[in-house]
């Protein structure tokens, strides 16, 4: 039966984009076609049956035509809708098809088969990036710290405090490192709301919420006074965030336990970066090559989070963070040139405020998100009888 999207109901419009991974138009089509296979192996009768009794009966993410030879094969060719591919192409006017089967969840051992391919897949591409940071950053030549590093444009005194735009503008990143502690630890953003489907999820976020309070700190005593020692402070609370986006990003889309275990040492790796940064300053032969990398494999892979599979929506959000992250650096390499247009405020402290927005926007996504798969716990959230 062929629905148009304008006539389905919101939760049935707000499964099928789950399913799809994208909007879909007030005058698309969705056809929707009941299965049932004669030479359905008795062992996936009985799962159906089972699971059925269950009120297990929801939508699931599935596979388009062309592929359920490949899953059937797999012993997986089990679940409850399935997109077709042909809809994709280019100029198709054909409509999107999902194909209803009886439940959503197989046997338990072959979901996690799927979930297992596509964690290798993740698992590959990580190491990948992590192997092509590290070999361009290795092959690179020392990087010194320019002379004039800590000559910041505006350096004005106000309310006894001297370069005070630099100074307050640190603010920003106390209100969100404290707006996102108290988020993450009241109620509501337990697993039962589904910003979190397990405990365990919620721990590298805090690390990011508590990087950016003491950046706060940390930022605000350097550029009262700006010197390489006070600069260690400043950078040492910063690769604790970023590091520990790394690890909240492993957590979710690859695995939870290798994320968590990965969580302190990458931490330490990114505040490392910087006493070996300063270490060479002391030596005579500053090099900011690994505090460097650090920066960019952060940003690379919250990029990368945006291909591999989600557990979430709102994982776009990620881009906007690395956007605003892009546009911090920017802003800082043009301090002066800001500041001498007009005499108002200065490049560096507007990178300040593009910092923070980086870090509202991870809070924003926390805020807003919800699972884009049901847990086999949850009451279903559309039956098939209502799509039908």
């Amino acid at each position: 039966m062929t629905h148009k999207a304008k006539d389905l109901s919101p939760d049935q419009k707000m499964a099928i984009e789950s399913l799809l991974g994208r909007s879909i138009a007030e005058n698309e089509e969705i056809s929707i076609r009941t299965t049932t296979s004669p030479t359905t192996p008795e062992w996936l009768q009985a799962s159906w049956k089972s699971a059925k009794e269950q009120g297990l009966d929801q939508l699931s993410a599935g596979v388009g035509s062309r592929e359920e030879a490949d899953f059937a094969r797999s012993r997986c060719k089990v679940l409850t809708y399935a997109f077709s591919e042909n809809a994709r192409q280019k100029g198709a006017c054909r409509p999107s098809q999902l194909v209803q089967s009886q439940i959503e969840y197989s046997l338990p051992h072959c979901r996690e088969g799927i979930q297992s391919m596509s964690q290798r897949m993740s698992v590959t591409l990580l190491l990948i990036l992590t192997a092509t940071v590290a070999l361009i950053f290795l092959l690179l030549p020392r990087i010194p710290q320019p002379q004039a590093y800590h000559l910041f444009a505006d350096r004005r005194s106000l309310l006894g405090t001297p370069n005070f735009g630099d100074v307050a503008s640190n603010v920003p990143f106390a209100v969100i490192g404290i707006w996102g502690l108290i988020f993450l630890l009241r109620s509501d953003s337990n697993e039962d709301t589904g910003r979190f489907l397990e405990p365990g999820e919620r721990w590298p976020y805090l690390f990011v919420f508590v990087g950016l309070l003491l950046t706060a700190f940390g930022s605000s005593y350097y550029h009262l006074s700006p010197n390489n020692s006070r600069l260690v402070w400043d950078r040492l609370p910063m690769t604790i965030a970023f590091m520990s986006m790394v690890a909240a990003i492993i957590a979710e889309r690859i695995s939870l336990q290798v994320g968590l275990w990965l969580l302190p040492m990458l931490v330490l790796v990114g505040m490392g970066s910087v006493w070996q940064w300063y270490a060479s300053e002391m030596r005579g032969s500053g090099d900011l090559r690994l505090y460097a990398a650090v920066q960019v494999y952060s940003a690379l892979v919250l990029l990368l989070a945006l291909f591999l599979p989600q557990r979430y929506t709102r994982g776009s959000d990620l881009a906007i963070v690395v956007g605003f992250y892009a546009l911090a650096k920017v802003l800082e390499a043009l301090d002066i040139p800001i500041f001498a247009a007009g005499h108002i405020v200065s490049g560096h402290t507007l990178k300040h405020l593009a910092a923070a927005a980086a870090g509202y926007f991870i809070l924003r996504m926390l805020q807003k998100r919800r699972p884009l798969v049901p847990l086999p716990s949850t009451a279903p959230t559309v039956a098939p009888a209502n799509l039908s």
